[in-house]
């Protein structure tokens, strides 16, 4: 077994030598990244080459716990569970995150899909927000708004904590996070 560690938020998983040179989804975060053998004798690398960051994602399952917990209570009851089952899933596939050193994208929708790219050096505010039920989750909701509008442009809902951190990182290594 190679004890690897994620290069985005540090968590370390034990993984079989077989899947060395392969990539991985981690168990906390759930970005994907490659194992490799060398991740047994240096498991703290950097996120990418140089440093940068990148991680791609979908909110968390634990975002949509009530939900879930409601359809499987209610599956019983004439399958009226299935109506909260398909909500929390339609809410978790229907959103994309792609958060790297220099761009956020989100993308949300199935049918018709609505994607927003917003530079990391134009960013004039991130808030990171979590209800005390989302602090014990250990998932945050992120509000990105930049220089060229008012109000929010991008939102982030149900990611990990770790990377909510890590995209407040970016802004003030890019310049950010002055005050105006």
């Amino acid at each position: 077994m190679i004890d690897s560690t994620c290069p985005y938020c540090g968590a370390h998983q034990p993984v079989d030598e077989t899947r060395s040179g392969r990539e991985i989804y981690c168990e906390s975060c759930g970005a994907k990244f490659r194992v490799t053998a060398a991740a047994a004798v240096d498991p703290v690398a950097p996120a990418m080459p140089g440093g940068e960051f990148h991680w791609e994602g979908r909110p968390v399952c634990r975002e949509q716990l009530g939900m879930w917990s409601l359809g499987i209570v209610l599956l019983p009851v004439f399958g009226v569970g299935l109506i909260f089952l398909g909500k929390a899933l339609l809410h978790m596939y229907s959103r994309h995150y792609t958060v790297t050193s220099a761009h956020i994208v989100t993308r949300h929708g199935l049918l018709s899909i609505d994607t927003r790219q917003i530079a990391v050096k134009d960013i004039r505010s991130i808030d990171v927000q979590a209800t005390v039920w989302e602090r014990l989750l250990g998932i945050r909701r992120v509000e990105i708004a930049t220089a060229g509008t008012e109000g929010v442009d991008v939102s982030l809902l149900g990611i990990p904590a770790n990377i909510a951190d890590a995209i407040q990182h970016l802004q003030l290594k890019r310049g950010g996070g002055h005050d105006d």
